[in-house]
């Protein structure tokens, strides 16, 4: 959303002088001449970006000063009204007196997934007000670990003990809907997800195996959501002998999910169980994975009959990207297979208000600081950032330099200081690793506009405080 690409838009500023005006004085005792004796309008910021909110959520409210920099009272306040999912309250319609302020709130609600841009047009006594608006809509997203179950063999008559598989939202918005997942026997199904799943949090869904004659089962769990389908696979054996050899492993395939670059997904653990009651299972082997994985296990040298031992894994991308391998294991008892499968997340990208003006600031005076707050709204450390720098009269700094972790944010700060009458603009262009964004900066007068009124390095004629 924070590209140069959004502050592409229309600046319309004009005045309206009441006809018959008087002359007025300006704090100093100096007069203004007759046409001064009216509103001057300054509002800023004037392109806001809410960045990615969750589908069914409601943004923070971002707000829009109106300032009264003229002598007259500002009034007439008309129009303003945004459609869906933007929304628009203001604190404007009593008129503004000269020096003060007022604000129109805005907030963003999306219902559905998208891109969405909204202008906001009012109009006054001293001309209209244009506030371009922008958001993203996103989701619930759903992450599944894992996605088979080999319940091994198991005795007729006998049940297993419960295995569980995680379901994890990795949206934005909530992750509802949830249908099917059923099995028949000799599998059982329950599950804990049908209230739904907030972004962040995870449910579960748990399985037995009760096999009630002899012979090797299958059966696939399948369900659907608002965010996806996932299906479990799900294998089970029953015998009517003990058996004198054999393992299971326990699960055969892991999703790390989406995992932010530079960080660890979280250990995950395959059991392996030795099946015999007479002999040890020997002989471990292979395993080891290449990196982004990596891989440890405590089986080795052996294990005894009936026990279980476990093999680690873990997933720490360095670069975007989905990413999959297989560890081969051989021992004793036979080999198996476990396929592992991760995606690394870069940093994302949010920056508001996207235009900024100062306003009449006199010669030789400095306006008041503004911010620009970048978010990082994706899963790695957002780095990397350059340029920023502006020319005078206008000034930059920042906060951001050592980095902002995920879901944390930093402040661009730019200023005014004109050395010169006249209306300047100008842009601050930031690159990052997690994209560019670009600030429009303008201050200064309208050409012609309080000429009289401000001399070089007087600044006792206007004073004004944005919140």
């Amino acid at each position: 959303m924070a590209t140069a690409a959004c502050i592409a838009f229309v600046l319309v500023l004009s005045l309206a002088f009441p006809n018959g005006s008087e002359a007025s004085s300006d704090p100093s005792g100096e007069p203004f001449p007759p046409e001064l004796a009216a509103p001057y309008l300054w509002y800023t910021p004037l392109v806001l970006d809410f960045g990615p909110v969750g589908v069914g959520y409601t943004s923070g409210t971002l707000t829009v000063t109106i300032t009264n920099a003229g002598d007259a009272m500002l009034t007439n306040f008309a129009g303003g009204a945004v459609n869906p999912p933007f929304w628009v309250g203001q604190n404007c319609a009593g008129g503004v007196p000269p020096g003060d302020s007022c604000q129109y709130f805005f907030t963003f609600s999306p219902t559905s997934v998208g891109t969405f841009t909204a202008t906001s047009s009012s109009s006054t006594n001293a001309g209209p007000i244009t506030v371009e608006l922008h958001g993203e809509g996103v989701g619930a997203g759903l992450h599944v670990n894992p996605l088979s179950l080999d319940f091994g063999s198991l005795m007729v008559g006998a049940t297993s003990s419960q295995e569980t598989v995680t379901i994890r939202n990795t949206g934005m918005s909530l992750l509802t809907n949830f249908a099917g997942g059923g099995v028949y026997p000799p599998f059982s199904a329950s599950q804990n997800c049908a209230g739904g799943v907030p972004p962040g949090d995870s449910c579960q869904y748990f399985f037995t195996f009760s096999p009630t004659s002899v012979g090797t089962f299958t059966a696939t769990s399948n369900s659907s959501t608002n965010a996806g389908s996932f299906s479990i696979d799900l294998r089970g054996t029953g015998l009517s002998i003990v058996l004198t050899s054999g393992q299971r492993v326990n699960p055969r395939s892991l999703n790390f999910g989406p995992v932010g670059v530079g960080l660890s997904g979280g250990q995950l653990v395959v059991n392996v169980t030795n099946l015999s009651v007479l002999a040890p299972i020997t002989g471990f082997a292979g395993g080891g994975v290449y990196p982004p994985f990596s891989a440890s296990q405590n089986c080795a040298p052996a294990l005894p009959p009936g026990e279980t031992c476990q093999f680690f894994y873990n997933f720490a991308p360095t670069e975007v990207g989905v990413f999959t391998a297989s560890s081969n294991v051989s021992n004793s008892a036979g080999s198996f297979t476990i396929e592992l499968t991760g995606e690394g997340v870069g940093a994302g990208l949010s920056a508001s208000p996207l235009a900024l003006d100062f306003g009449p600031v006199p010669v030789g005076g400095t306006g008041v600081v503004q911010a620009v707050t970048i978010r990082n709204t994706g899963m790695s450390t957002l780095t990397n950032f350059a340029g920023g720098g502006v020319y005078p009269p206008f000034s930059a700094s920042q906060n951001c330099a050592g980095g902002v972790a995920p879901g944390g944010s930093c402040q661009f700060f730019y200023n005014f200081a004109p050395t010169a009458r006249g209306r300047f603009t100008t842009t601050s262009n930031v690159s990052t690793n997690g994209g560019s964004f670009s600030i429009l900066l303008i201050g200064g007068f309208i050409e012609g506009i309080f000429a009289d009124g401000f001399e070089s390095g007087d600044t006792s004629a206007w004073s004004a405080t944005v919140p």
